[in-house]
């Protein structure tokens, strides 16, 4: 029944034709809200629905962790990107072993601020490669300032008597 699902399919094709930037943001995204999850289900003591959706979390920080490529990145780059994924992998472990609050919302502290930075990363690099937008989000900004104004010429006047 699952295959009939409009919705898997549809999440399905997102996933399967998006470029690696948004599937990293996807990542992130799947990773923050398991993690809210199984934060809000811990506090409740539903322990085993928690554990699961820790599980789903420490999975994604796993896949991050393994798409990294050390030759793609500089350095220094790698090494903090590795060193914070594998914090949130053990910090995420460490909440389902000890159901601690404090060591799930250590987790989220660093995903909260994985994903933001990613974002702006992910528009830095599509206004970089797409400048023209850029122009587009400049005019629009100007027409929202100048409501009343029109940016479109007058148009001209033609003398048809003749």
């Amino acid at each position: 029944m699952a295959m009939n699902n409009p919705a898997r399919k549809y999440q399905e094709n997102q996933i399967l034709t998006a470029p690696k930037e948004q599937l990293l943001l996807m990542l992130l995204d799947g990773a923050l809200k398991f993690t809210e999850q199984g934060k809000a289900l811990m506090l409740q003591e539903k322990h085993e629905e928690s554990c699961q959706k820790y599980i789903r979390a420490q999975r994604i920080m796993i896949e991050l962790l393994t798409s990294l490529k050390e030759d793609m990145l500089e350095p220094e780059l790698y090494s903090n990107l590795v060193s914070l994924y594998y914090f949130v992998y053990r910090r995420l472990v460490e909440a389902n072993m000890t159901k601690e609050e404090k060591t799930v919302n250590d987790a989220l502290k660093i995903l909260k601020h994985l994903q933001l930075t990613w974002v702006m990363a992910v528009e830095k690099m599509h206004k970089e490669q797409h400048p023209e937008a850029g122009l587009v989000e400049k005019a629009q900004k100007q027409l929202d300032e100048n409501p009343g104004t029109s940016s479109r010429p007058e148009s001209p006047s033609v003398d048809l008597s003749t």
